[in-house]
C-alpha cells in the first residue's frame, strides 16, 4: 500500500503550484533520491505526476444507483501499471536509464489522458 502512495498518490509526491516536485523533503528510495538531485529528473517526475492526477480525476464518476463518487477500473489498472514503473525504474543504475524509463512512462499516460472521456 505505501509502495502504491509513493507513486501515485499526490499527497507524497506532489507538485507545487509552480510545477516543482515537492517530494524531496525526506526522499526514501534510491529513485526518489536521483530525481531530488537533478532538475530534468524532477521536471519528468513533475509531468508524471500531473498526468496520473489527471487520469485519477478523469476516472471518478458518480454511481448511477448510489449516487457516491468511485473510481472507474482504468485508475485500478493504471496504479497497477505504476507500482511496475516504479519497480522496474528501481533497476536503473544511471540517470539515462531512469530518463529513457520516464519518457516512457509519459508517452504511456499521454496515451491513457488522450482516451479519457
Amino acid at each position: 500500500m505505501l509502495l502504491v502512495l509513493l507513486v501515485f498518490g499526490s499527497n507524497v509526491a506532489a507538485a507545487s503550484d509552480e510545477g516543482e516536485f515537492t517530494g524531496c523533503d525526506a526522499p526514501r528510495s534510491k529513485v526518489d533520491q536521483a530525481v531530488c538531485a537533478d532538475p530534468e529528473l524532477r521536471g519528468l517526475r513533475v509531468r508524471m505526476e500531473g498526468l496520473l492526477d489527471t487520469i485519477h480525476a478523469g476516472t471518478l464518476h458518480t454511481n448511477g444507483d448510489t449516487g457516491v463518487m468511485v473510481y472507474g477500473p482504468l485508475k485500478k489498472q493504471v496504479t497497477k501499471s505504476q507500482v511496475a514503473w516504479f519497480k522496474d525504474m528501481s533497476r536503473c543504475q544511471d540517470r539515462a536509464c531512469m530518463i529513457k524509463k520516464f519518457h516512457s512512462r509519459i508517452a504511456a499516460l499521454e496515451g491513457l489522458v488522450e482516451k479519457l472521456p
